[in-house]
């Protein structure tokens, strides 16, 4: 068998802001806070520079802004601020535009969107699953199956390395996308069950206790994409839980 072919149906997100509120303006506002932070520390230390200079007294501020102003001078401690406090506003902004995106949605074969993911997964669906892998699933990976049943994350970069390109799904006319079908037809030799690939090729397996193990493509396929029922090398621990993986994900 050759390695699964792309073929994405729907795209997913999951964010670790939807655990902190579900509020869509938290980022928005918390990217506003620093930047007003940022802006009044500023101009505050810039205003006691110009007053103690025209006064001719000893300058007094914070260790950091008294680090720039010895080396840059007054302006330079305006500008950073003013710098700083468009980055905060910029990624506050960046992240509430994330959170606020709408799910992208595939087509089915009569070509009428859906509004929602069109497969609902079960506990019932899970204990199968565990049963043909021989291990319980670990709670946060249940959950995702519950919530997402799989899909293409937006915030799909780990460690500036590895580009997930989808999680495979529990619930699927997609034979090439189950997670039954992954299981039984791409070698896992032993270490667990593949869940996602990546758009180089490779592969994420959850192992047994819960851990993210990252298959290289040149590991487990010859040159041909044909899979390799033997292998030499480990796979690599990229990461403790599944949880820790998508906070990671970038």
């Amino acid at each position: 068998m050759k390695h699964p072919v792309h073929n994405p149906q729907f795209v997913q997100r999951y964010m670790y802001l939807d655990k902190l509120s579900t509020s869509k303006m938290l980022p928005l506002l918390i990217g506003f806070f620093w930047a007003v932070c940022c802006w009044a520390i500023g101009g505050v230390s810039y205003y006691q520079i110009l007053q103690a200079e025209a006064e001719q007294k000893e300058i007094v501020l914070w260790r950091p802004i008294s680090v720039i102003y010895n080396l840059a001078g007054g302006e330079a401690v305006l500008v950073i601020s003013l710098l700083l406090g468009i980055v905060s506003f910029y990624f506050g902004w960046r992240n509430y535009k994330i959170k606020n995106t709408p799910l992208i949605q595939d087509k089915s074969k009569n070509n009428k969107a859906h509004d929602n993911n069109p497969y609902k997964v079960t506990v019932g669906d899970i204990s199968m699953l565990e049963r043909q892998i021989g291990f319980s699933l670990p709670q946060d990976y249940r959950d995702f199956l519950l919530r997402y049943n799989g899909g293409s994350p937006v915030a799909c970069v780990f460690n500036d390395e590895i580009e997930i390109d989808y999680f495979y799904n529990l619930v699927t006319d997609n034979r090439e996308l189950r997670l039954s079908e992954i299981f039984n037809n791409v070698p896992n030799y032993g270490y667990g069950l593949p869940i996602a690939q990546t758009l180089a090729g490779d592969l994420l397996i959850l192992s047994p206790k819960g851990e993210i193990l990252f298959f290289d493509v040149e590991i487990f396929c010859d040159d041909e994409g044909e899979f390799l029922y033997d292998i030499e090398d480990e796979p690599e621990c990229i990461v403790e839980s599944f949880t820790m993986l998508l906070q990671s994900l970038i």
